[in-house]
């Protein structure tokens, strides 16, 4: 009987040890935020139009589609799952970045990029609001908002 508790034991905390190594793993650690200056402030404000953009075709795409098929439930799902998450680990790069750099960022009027960044969370609510509640006002001041800050995006890519 205690061969067979020890036995137990030992396998469930392998087994818990090898999920642990597991996820560590597959979790990578976040990137320290660099230090912008005039070798590198163009290349990194690119960076940050060309993150804004990725994300915010993805939440365009993903709320036409599932506008389409009326599936708010899908909808929801995927913001909340796989956008949010994803768009929150670029955001806390670029705000530690921003506070790192902020007087920097200051001087050369840097700022527009961050800020536009910062406002794509409250185009995806005013998305998944404007889709909860049926609201095509909403939806329209969304979609308009995210079309002016993703031609002023493109704009800041192209530099």
């Amino acid at each position: 009987m205690k061969t067979k508790f020890l036995l137990l034991f030992v396998v469930f905390f392998g087994l818990l040890a090898g999920c642990q190594s597991e996820v560590s793993s597959k979790a990578s650690p976040p990137k320290a935020p660099p230090t912008i200056n005039q070798t590198n402030d163009l290349a990194f404000i690119k960076k940050l139009a060309n993150d804004y953009l990725q994300l915010a075709q993805d939440l365009e795409t993903q709320s036409n589609y599932f506008e389409s098929q009326n599936d708010l439930d899908g909808f929801l799902s995927y913001r909340n799952k796989e956008w949010t998450p994803n768009y929150m680990s670029k955001k806390l790069f670029y705000d530690k970045s921003f506070e790192k750099n902020a007087t920097y960022i200051s001087q050369q009027k840097l700022g527009k990029p961050f800020e536009v960044f910062s406002s794509l969370i409250y185009i995806g609510l005013d998305l998944k609001h404007g889709l909860q509640n049926e609201d095509a006002t909403l939806l329209a001041k969304a979609y308009k908002l995210l079309k002016k800050d993703t031609e002023y995006m493109q704009q800041v890519k192209a530099l």
